[in-house]
């Protein structure tokens, strides 16, 4: 298992095109059974970056295991890739042979928060 957030991935991708070791370095993080990309939308993606984000999930398509994490719909990826069409060149491939797992509520890590908010503080 390989966990990335969707930026830290974006920006690894970037390295290996600029040193020209992209194929190489999707290969390497499809060597794992389950990539988990995590805050998927969190920050919009310029062209270059979905062109990559693609390249991963065409290659891991019906090979590998993708885990995404987001906030965003399906229908509103588009607000944060640069084209309408390019979010559905990359949901065509995620889409099929998928489990989707639909959460509401506020988040574990808030709710924790909030708690740890409420407890005295501890005396030294």
């Amino acid at each position: 298992m390989k966990y990335f957030s969707a930026a830290d991935l974006v920006e690894n991708l970037y390295r290996a095109m600029a040193d020209n070791t992209i194929g190489k370095t999707i290969e390497s993080i499809l060597r794992n059974d389950l990539v988990i990309i995590d805050e998927v939308g969190f920050a919009p993606l310029d062209d270059t970056g979905t062109q990559n984000l693609f390249r991963l999930v065409a290659a891991a398509y019906e090979r590998r295991s993708l885990a995404i994490g987001t906030h965003w719909t399906f229908q509103d990826w588009g607000r944060f890739l640069p084209e309408h069409t390019r979010a559905v060149s990359i949901l065509d491939p995620l889409l099929q042979h998928t489990t989707v797992v639909a959460t509401s509520g506020q988040s574990y890590r808030m709710r924790d928060a909030k708690q740890n908010l409420r407890k005295p503080p501890i005396s030294s």
